[in-house]
């Protein structure tokens, strides 16, 4: 991918890298396309310099048009404009950016990947087909670390035959390397502290290879009324401090394939939401009284 370099106006510049301004008017007299890498360098426009800061995004969509009074009229009929839309690059590069935030930019990078991938597979098209899925846990809610992706596709009966018959079409898909089935309802390893919390129902594991590296999407065929997962809607309304928490205690646990010591999502939340945990030492803490229950 292209990297480009630009100037950005200071008082922009501090919206960026807070993370509130995600879209740039540009003079549409380079090329750029989506996956393309921004170079926004701050430039102050009285003393015509840059100050040394700077922040890489990258383009995540692009519109071009025409109709404004900011450029000469000469230069808008040439060239028109074009619309850039981005997030946030987590890089060393970004020095600018404290931890919570830059692991708050790679949520929403990763989010927004989440969502390009379903939709280029046509994934929810296919649940729709025998179910009704929804995305739920961190690819919904912006808490994401891991790359991996967690559907419910709910059913009104369960019909194994019909979760079966999928298969052969998943595994078609554009760039699905795995896919994996597995009974929980009937056959279930609750003796294992990283199985006790999974859903009863049954199970389509896949693993996406993508240019970023490999993704995988869990996706489980339950009943809506028998779903005891966390509620998501809890985290509609976390305070600042506690998606930073929440996003720092995942980055400390996490390892290759998910995250250590059998932990699970809901593990961080409920350890915020319910027992204020706000540092590694009150987690660790947390996960010791779990154990005694």
């Amino acid at each position: 991918m292209t990297a480009i370099r630009k100037k950005v106006w200071p008082e922009y510049f501090e919206k960026i890298i807070s993370g509130k301004k995600k879209v740039s008017l540009r003079l549409a007299d380079f090329k750029i396309n989506e996956g393309d890498t921004l170079v926004l360098e701050e430039w102050d426009k009285d003393k015509k310099e840059y100050t040394g800061r700077k922040v890489e995004v990258i383009a995540t969509y692009i519109l071009k048009t025409k109709g404004q009074t900011f450029w000469h009229q000469e230069e808008v009929n040439k060239y028109g404009f074009q619309i850039i839309q981005f997030e946030i690059k987590i890089s060393t590069d970004n020095q600018n950016l404290s931890l919570p935030r830059k692991l708050i930019a790679r949520a929403n990078q990763l989010q927004q990947e989440a969502k390009l991938i379903l939709d280029r597979l046509g994934l929810i098209k296919i649940l729709k087909e025998i179910s009704e899925p929804k995305i739920v846990g961190s690819a919904a809610d912006g808490l994401m670390i891991v790359k991996d992706i967690d559907i419910h596709a709910c059913v009104n009966e369960y019909n194994v035959e019909k979760i079966l018959n999928l298969l052969p079409k998943l595994a078609l898909l554009p760039t699905i390397r795995k896919v994996q089935f597995n009974n929980y309802r009937e056959f279930r390893k609750d003796y294992r502290k990283d199985r006790v919390d999974f859903p009863h129902g049954y199970y389509i594991g896949l693993r996406s290879v993508q240019r970023s590296e490999e993704w995988k999407i869990d996706i489980w065929f339950i009943k809506e009324d028998e779903d005891k997962s966390f509620n998501d809607s809890r985290l509609q309304n976390l305070s600042d401090e506690q998606r930073e928490t929440i996003l720092k205690l995942k980055d400390l646990w996490r390892t290759k394939d998910g995250y250590r010591d059998g932990v699970l999502s809901v593990d961080f939340y409920k350890a915020v939401l319910d027992f204020d945990v706000k540092t590694e030492k009150d987690f660790k803490y947390y996960l010791k009284t779990k154990e005694l229950e």
